[in-house]
C-alpha cells in the first residue's frame, strides 16, 4: 500500500497533475464525470480577488477555463491545453459572476 501510494506521488511529480485528474474522473462537488476541454493558457501575473477564491473552492472547484501559462508568454506545447472540467462547475462560475455583476450594478 505504501508503496503504491509513493508510486503515485513520484509519477504526479515528474508528469504534473493531469495524472491525479486520470484518478480522479468525477468532480468532488457535483459528483459528475468530468469531461476534456481545450483551453487558452493566460500567462502574466494573474490576480485573484479571496471572493473568487473562495467561491471557486465552494462552488465550482472543478471549472477549469484556462491553464496558467506562467510569467511570460510561451507556446511549447500549443497555444491551449487539455485539461477536465465539470459543467455544472462552470454553470455556478457563470451563476456567481452573474450575481456579482448584479450586485455592484445596484450599488
Amino acid at each position: 500500500m505504501v508503496r503504491t501510494w509513493f508510486l503515485l506521488i513520484l509519477l504526479g511529480l515528474t508528469t504534473g497533475c493531469a495524472t491525479f485528474r486520470l484518478l480522479q474522473d468525477k468532480c468532488p462537488k457535483h459528483g459528475i464525470r468530468l469531461q476534456p476541454d481545450e483551453v487558452p493558457f493566460s500567462f502574466g501575473n494573474i490576480r485573484t480577488e479571496p471572493a473568487y477564491l473562495e467561491a471557486k473552492k465552494k462552488w465550482f472547484p472543478d471549472v477549469a477555463d484556462f491553464a496558467f501559462g506562467g510569467c511570460c508568454p510561451h507556446y511549447k506545447d500549443g497555444p491551449t491545453k487539455t485539461l477536465y472540467f465539470c459543467s455544472e462547475c462552470r454553470d455556478a462560475k457563470r451563476l456567481w459572476i452573474a450575481s456579482r455583476m448584479k450586485s455592484e450594478s445596484a450599488e
